[in-house]
């Protein structure tokens, strides 16, 4: 019976190799914009594919679907909602979402 001797350092470098490849493969999670002009230049972008408008009683949420990320950008008052939805690109899709009763 042959036995081999393993150096005890060759465990612990397969389990931090382990720990750098599940930190890389995490799941990208969505972003929050707060201003309403950087929410109109990421729609203007190239990779931008849709864009979710869902109207609730109390504020309106515009959610870009890009090739990353998915940014959403929350809005109080129907005035400034209107402004947004007229100043997004026409090439843009737009699919508008109802708020559950």
């Amino acid at each position: 019976m042959l036995l081999y001797k393993v150096p005890p350092d060759s465990f612990e470098n397969e389990e931090e190799d382990q720990a750098e490849n599940n930190e890389l493969e995490e799941p990208i999670m969505p972003k929050q914009i707060f201003e309403i002009k950087q929410f109109l230049c990421l729609a203007r972008r190239k990779d931008a594919r849709a864009v979710i408008i869902k109207k609730n009683k109390f504020n309106t949420k515009f959610k870009i679907r890009t090739s990353k990320y998915l940014y959403t950008l929350v809005v109080e008052g129907d005035d400034r909602a209107e402004k947004i939805c007229h100043s997004l690109p026409p090439g843009l899709v737009v699919k508008n979402v109802k708020a559950p009763k």
